[in-house]
């Protein structure tokens, strides 16, 4: 008879589905962003710069999500892997890592400069 799946497995097989459906977007992302308009030749340096900055904020707020919602999950995973309050606070921290990370990806992909036409 097979071993039922423990919930730690479980939660990591799902986040594991929305892992690869975010990364799989992000090519949908760029393939897309070669079709829509673009900022007019005047308007790309401010513009730029802004995103750059919110990529950047993005991208911290990202890494200190993960130190605060994923390091401290797996922590308390290791030391009891049945602690289900760890193993959501580790999930949501993962999702949230994942949608910050993505939202950067989208900025500086369909906001890049592009070469007038």
């Amino acid at each position: 008879m097979s071993d039922p799946i423990s919930p730690l497995d479980r939660q990591f097989q799902s986040i594991r589905i929305v892992y690869y459906f975010m990364f799989g977007s992000l090519f949908l992302y760029m393939y897309l962003s070669e079709f829509l308009l673009h900022p007019p030749v005047h308007e790309i340096g401010t513009f730029y710069q802004v995103t750059i900055v919110v990529c950047v904020i993005e991208l911290i707020l990202g890494i200190v999500l993960r130190k605060v919602f994923v390091d401290r999950a797996a922590e308390a995973l290791r030391a009891n892997p049945d602690d289900l309050t760890a193993l959501a606070k580790g999930r949501i921290g993962l999702v949230a890592t994942f949608g910050l990370a993505e939202a950067a990806s989208v900025f500086m992909s369909l906001w890049s400069p592009k070469r007038p036409s």
